[in-house]
């Protein structure tokens, strides 16, 4: 496939609606749930290898499904799965009944938040389905990155990733260097700089395998040089920064109202410029790229207020809500979950009705909204599901190998393999049912290193 043939094969699209992607992502909360009542009725004590391969037929194979040749009925899907699972726990909750025993309800003695390794494993799930899935006919084009305005599935890739990180980040655990006003920027560099430096070196070796091996590159998702992997540790280091200045300007006591005006003042000033005029959405959307760095990477530089503010809002809020040392009683912390994700829907829908509408070149506030709405709304379920489970006793083998996509390295493996498989496979010409055959083998890699590699 040549590269405008490909640019215009992987991004030409008006987006599809917001339910199917709504319902696409509520499936694997559903799919967990499906698999706890599986091992609360059949297989109890399995070990750590077999839940994964549990993991694989349960979980990663639907959502594959769900996303290639069952999308067209991706909705009525997730209502079966819906009765299926409410049968189940009705079944469950019936023995109970008769035998009188109920486990108690300790899921707030979890330190390792399983709803939140859930959450991170679910979005690199996604993401490393779409990355190759793309190139193949049975993914829906509508599922494709936007070309201008719009809402797609692709679209929230790098809002999932970015938002996932803030709230696991070190601040948000209360882990990091930020301890006190006398801020030890030696100890935040060796906290931070490495991670930093390492992510920003497979920008590099990302951008330098592309433009040595010709691969196709769709140059209106980051630009000509950029990529994600330059967004996430350019955020990182934005956001390190915000902490510091936070923290020295107005003190603990403050911080966090600080934070909230430097996540929300560099979109809002984006969003004025774009509704000033149309200039400014004429040259992200249509203007040639010689001339400049800037005009060059436009979309990727642009784009990184709304990750900024993404990130900073999930570590507020995951440090506010999540990680407390005083471990707030559950009820509280799903009635805060609930309300904050309300008012971000809210929010989402006035920008995109009144506003500007969503779209991810132009990394407006309406994309932003939308990136926290889906997360926030998914990790409600996904709280849900383990405050169920967790009645039923120990939850934690459960969804133990989508927990294990959660790594930057599963996410470099997943791009290697789809250059290599786009390198040896005319993908574009490739039968549906074959299509699946490739991609079936590709998760089933992908799957079998993240597993690996969390047990290393």
């Amino acid at each position: 496939m040549d590269r405008m043939n490909h640019k215009d094969y992987v991004s030409n699209n008006g987006g599809r609606s917001l339910l199917s992607i709504l319902a696409l992502l509520c499936s694997i909360p559903l799919l967990i749930l499906i698999q706890g009542i599986f091992f609360r009725l059949r297989a109890p004590a399995l070990s750590r290898q077999l839940s994964a391969v549990v993991d694989m037929v349960f979980v990663v194979l639907p959502v594959l499904l769900l996303m290639t040749s069952l999308s067209h009925v991706v909705i009525e899907s997730v209502l079966a799965l819906l009765s299926c699972a409410a049968a189940g726990v009705w079944f469950i909750m019936q023995g109970k009944q008769k035998t009188g025993k109920e486990k108690s309800d300790n899921q707030d003695d979890n330190k390792r938040l399983l709803y939140l390794e859930w959450f991170k494993g679910l979005g690199l799930l996604v993401t490393c389905i779409s990355i190759l899935a793309v190139d193949f006919t049975v993914f829906p084009r509508t599922s494709a990155k936007t070309k201008e305005f719009g809402i797609s599935l692709m679209d929230m890739g790098g809002a999932f990733f970015v938002i996932s990180s803030g709230l696991s980040s070190r601040w948000a655990r209360g882990l990091s260097a930020h301890t006190g006003l006398s801020y030890d920027f030696t100890a935040s560099l060796m906290l931070f700089g490495k991670q930093t430096v390492m992510v920003g070196g497979l920008g590099w070796a990302r951008l330098a395998m592309v433009k040595f091996l010709g691969y196709q590159e769709v140059v209106e998702e980051y630009g000509l040089h950029w990529n994600f992997f330059f967004t996430l540790a350019t955020v990182w280091v934005l956001c390190d920064v915000a902490h510091v200045l936070a923290r020295r300007c107005v003190g603990e006591r403050l911080e966090m109202v600080v934070l909230l005006v430097l996540a929300f003042l560099p979109i809002t000033v984006l969003q004025w410029h774009l509704n000033k005029d149309d200039e400014l959405t004429e040259f992200i959307l249509s203007a040639d790229r010689e001339g400049s760095f800037f005009k060059e990477n436009r979309e990727g530089l642009l784009s990184l207020p709304a990750y900024c503010m993404m990130y900073l809002v999930a570590e507020m809020f995951a440090r506010r809500y999540l990680w407390r040392a005083d471990k707030i009683r559950s009820w509280r912390r799903e009635k805060e979950l609930v309300s904050l994700t309300a008012l971000i829907w809210a929010m989402w829908f006035f920008c995109d009705k009144f506003v500007q509408q969503t779209s991810r070149r132009l990394a407006n506030t309406s994309f932003a909204g939308l990136g926290l709405a889906l997360c926030f709304s998914i990790l409600c379920l996904l709280l849900a599901v383990e405050q169920l489970l967790a009645k039923w006793g120990d939850a934690t083998h459960i969804g133990w190998g989508l927990a294990s996509y959660a790594s930057l390295e599963t996410f470099l493996v997943a791009n290697v393999l789809t250059g290599l498989v786009n390198h040896l496979v005319n993908t574009k010409c490739t039968a549906d049912n074959h299509a699946l055959v490739v991609l079936v083998g590709y998760c089933s890699t992908v799957y079998a290193f993240a597993v690996w590699w969390k047990r290393k």
